[in-house]
């Protein structure tokens, strides 16, 4: 997966096409039409009033944060699996919280306008790492180095973090407290998985630039881990 360029053109426009049926039905479930159909189906009898638009703007982000990644600051080829895993996580991201925060339908307060505020800030953590490695990489006096400018200087994957936090914000906008399941199990999946996986990727591609990288950096959180 890391380090073969390829368009992956089929993948890019499955993942879109699936992204966008998943958002459509995540914000139908918040409109009032969506809520007469869970209020007959599931028997929810609340609703969910400024709650429902602000969950839909983090839904819009995401769906526009996630194409620009993929068409754009993706260059590598991007396997089935995962053009399947990107979705799956979009469905629940969207559709999961959608229906979480219906059978709790509470006010937002000031910790949703921090959890807002969360979810912005790991949106641009990660957004904006991904637009500094891809202006790096496309100068070719850059080519076969390591990107380890802004958050990459201080850790390693600055964009898993930024997926951590943003997806504990849509968690908290749900207002229902088993979605902290999610933001957890992800911040373990980048931990122990894709994190050390992608590590022994560059390792062995930079060799001793990333070694000094690594040795002077933290992997998610500073000072941490």
């Amino acid at each position: 997966m890391y380090g073969r360029i390829d368009s992956s053109w089929p993948q890019k426009f499955t993942i879109l096409l699936l992204n966008t049926l998943f958002l459509v039905l995540a914000l139908w479930l918040l409109t009032r039409g969506g809520q007469r159909f869970l209020q007959a189906g599931l028997g929810w009898h609340g609703r969910l009033g400024p709650r429902a638009d602000l969950l839909a703007a983090a839904f819009i982000v995401l769906y526009l944060r996630l194409g620009l990644t993929v068409f754009w600051f993706v260059r590598r080829a991007i396997p089935w699996q995962e053009a399947s895993f990107i979705p799956l996580a979009v469905a629940i991201y969207t559709i999961g919280f959608a229906l979480m925060a219906s059978t709790r339908a509470l006010p937002p307060g000031a910790w949703d306008w921090f959890a807002a505020a969360l979810f912005l800030a790991g949106s641009a953590l990660n957004t904006c790492g991904e637009w500094g490695r891809h202006r790096f990489k496309s100068r070719g006096a850059h080519r076969g180095h390591l990107y380890t400018d802004g958050a990459f200087r201080f850790i390693r994957h600055p964009n898993y973090l930024g997926d951590v936090l943003w997806v504990a914000g849509i968690a908290i906008l749900s207002g229902n407290p088993w979605a902290a399941i999610v933001p957890v199990v992800l911040l373990a999946f980048f931990a122990f998985g894709n994190a050390p996986m992608l590590d022994r990727h560059l390792a062995e591609h930079y060799g001793d630039e990333f070694k000094q990288w690594h040795d002077r950096s933290w992997s998610l959180i500073p000072f941490v881990y």
